[in-house]
């Protein structure tokens, strides 16, 4: 089987899944259709990678505790996507948070 890696910004994969360069992930060829393979390449979307590469995992982000405060309350109740608009707002750099989902993400930020 072949594998392929994403060095465009995005990559449409089969059943609609986006498959992102950040990800960093080694795709079996099973990830795109079929007939797609070959425009990837020549256009650069993809690259093809030899089996044996070690697959580089993603950090796990870290878990960050403190005592609640009167102001964590309020995070508590937003979306997700206000809890990334508060996060920008406060300039936090989005390597720390852009990957966690909405419990994550709001642990973050009350660890800030």
């Amino acid at each position: 089987m072949d594998y392929y890696r994403v060095i465009a910004i995005s990559v449409g994969g089969k059943k609609g899944k986006i498959h992102w360069k950040k990800d960093n992930e080694i795709l079996p060829a099973s990830a795109f259709i079929e007939s797609n393979i070959p425009s990837l390449i020549k256009y650069k979307s993809i690259e093809k990678v030899e089996k044996d590469l070690p697959k580089v995992e993603k950090p796990a982000p870290t878990k960050v505790t403190h005592e609640p405060t009167k102001s964590d309350k309020n995070l508590d109740s937003l979306t997700k996507a206000k809890l990334v608009d508060y996060a920008k707002k406060q300039g936090y750099p989005s390597s720390e948070w852009v990957k966690l989902n909405k419990a994550d993400l709001l642990a973050y930020l009350k660890g800030k």
